[in-house]
């Protein structure tokens, strides 16, 4: 539903339906990322902040779950299990940035940007 109402958001804003479906894509893994590594796979709380800067949308995923580590974008497409979605964002992304902690030493955020004008 996230996915779908962040599209949803961009279209209307004139974004183009590839760069809305490559969005849409994007928070997809985020919003699985979390869950995986943030939640071990249960549910849990977050927050996510969509907003448009000038010809750019932004959108941040909060989590309070474990922190990711190392909280790095890989520039390279991973050779183990990890790294594979933020990998993909980081690809998809005009600008992506892991906050960690957010908060007392636990949860992350994801801070991503694209141009859509």
């Amino acid at each position: 539903m996230t996915r779908k109402l962040v599209r949803s958001a961009v279209v209307a804003r004139g974004a183009s339906e590839a760069i809305a479906a490559d969005i849409e894509l994007a928070v997809g893994e985020a919003l699985v990322n979390a869950y995986q590594h943030a939640y071990g796979g249960e549910a849990g709380p977050l927050n996510v902040i969509i907003g448009f800067d000038g010809e750019r949308f932004v959108v941040e995923i909060r989590d309070h779950g474990k922190s990711i580590t190392p909280p790095v974008i890989p520039e390279q497409p991973p050779t183990g299990e990890r790294g594979g979605r933020l990998f993909i964002i980081g690809r998809i992304m005009d600008e992506v940035k892991i906050i960690h902690p957010i908060a007392e030493g636990c949860g992350s955020a994801l801070l991503m940007a694209k141009r859509i004008g």
